[in-house]
């Protein structure tokens, strides 16, 4: 009798501590899993950060919210540590448990976008931004998701729906975004071949500010270049130059382009004046660099070597552009089956290179030529 007693009272104990783990166990899991994503969040260092988030993730019951916000810390870390392949898996983790009925919904669908873009996956990031713009509830944020959609639209090419959107945006639109989404839309109309209501766009606008009406001013000058019509181009690139409105790298930019018609009359002379003043106005070096290769191939080529070391010498602050006639320079000794001296100015042009493709084919290029044998004595 003693012993079933017994067996009755440890039953209940038994029963009693199963009802007490199901009760505060899991409260003090949770307690837990916010006890490590808050050092995670507080850790300075990038491997604890990463640990601790890991860990929440293995976390027993963890909620596909929480599996959606350490997700998202992590993609955000990787992304900031440019490990792109691993940001996006974890913002791909987090749009597979996010509710999309919340904001986080909204925010990772934008993140993960702009990500994409930046990798070359332009048709997912659209993808994304369309949901990110059919789930938000916020008029504004829905206004800039649908601005970047106009911007992907125009980069597909597909100028036709970058319109439709741009001029819906139009009709919300205030102060620097009712002018800048007007000159979008003129510009969108040049390219649907409608030269003269782009034009008549333009008429309307009232720019308040010397960079507005620098833009505008850029804006006539390139609908004529897609036009085809060369001379007003010319004449509205001279009036950026000539304005005292325009800012100096907008008037040195203005003169780059001046050059690059010289050089398609073979006006040599001509152009290299516009390029020495571009120079002093502190243009864009590398679009410089490009004029003046332009150039050097229209000279004879007992001159091409020595042109290019005049204006290296002169492009002392544009490095980039300074690489790109380096590795012009190497390419025509090249020819002449002056390996060594390519070879040197190959390397004039690692050293100074800034662009990541350029940097690997120069890499490339003197790896091989320096594993060739010597020429023969």
């Amino acid at each position: 009798m003693g012993i079933s007693r017994l067996r009755v009272i440890l039953m209940i104990v038994f029963l009693l501590l199963t009802l007490a783990s199901f009760l505060f166990f899991p409260r003090s899991w949770a307690q837990s899993f916010q006890h490590i994503q808050r050092n995670a969040a507080e850790a300075k260092d990038v491997s604890t950060k990463i640990s601790l988030y890991q860990q929440a993730l293995n976390y027993p019951d963890i909620s596909p919210m929480q599996i959606a916000a350490v997700a998202e810390s992590l993609a955000d870390i990787y992304r900031d540590q440019k490990d792109f392949e691993k940001a996006l898996k974890y913002y791909r983790l987090a749009l597979e448990n996010v509710d999309r009925n919340k904001p986080m919904y909204v925010d990772i669908c934008r993140q993960t976008a702009e990500l994409a873009l930046e990798t070359g996956q332009i048709g997912w990031a659209r993808e994304l931004f369309l949901n990110a713009s059919k789930h938000t509830r916020n008029e504004q944020e829905r206004w800039v998701i649908d601005a970047r959609l106009a911007v992907i639209a125009r980069q597909m090419g597909n100028y036709a729906e970058a319109l439709d959107i741009s001029r819906r945006l139009l009709q919300s639109a205030q102060g620097d975004e009712l002018f800048y989404m007007s000159i979008n839309i003129a510009e969108l109309l040049a390219l649907t071949g409608n030269t003269e209501t782009a034009f008549a766009q333009l008429q309307q606008l009232s720019p308040e500010t010397d960079e507005q009406y620098a833009t505008l001013l850029w804006t006539r000058a390139a609908i004529f270049e897609r036009a085809g019509d060369e001379p007003k181009a010319k004449i509205v690139f001279q009036q950026i130059v000539d304005d005292p409105r325009s800012e100096d790298r907008c008037k040195g930019d203005a003169l780059v382009k001046l050059a690059d018609y010289e050089v398609s009359q073979a006006q040599i002379n001509r152009a290299q004046a516009h390029l020495r003043e571009a120079v002093g106005y502190d243009a864009d070096g590398h679009q410089i660099a490009l004029v003046i290769l332009r150039l050097f191939k229209q000279l004879p080529t007992d001159r091409q070597e020595r042109f290019l070391g005049d204006w290296i010498n002169e492009l002392n602050d544009w490095p980039n552009g300074q690489s790109l006639m380096y590795k012009e320079l190497g390419l025509l000794v090249l020819e002449r089956g002056q390996k060594q001296q390519a070879l040197a100015y190959f390397k004039q042009a690692r050293e100074t290179a800034e662009n990541e493709t350029e940097i690997n084919w120069l890499d490339g290029t003197i790896a091989d030529l320096q594993t060739q044998p010597p020429p023969s004595p």
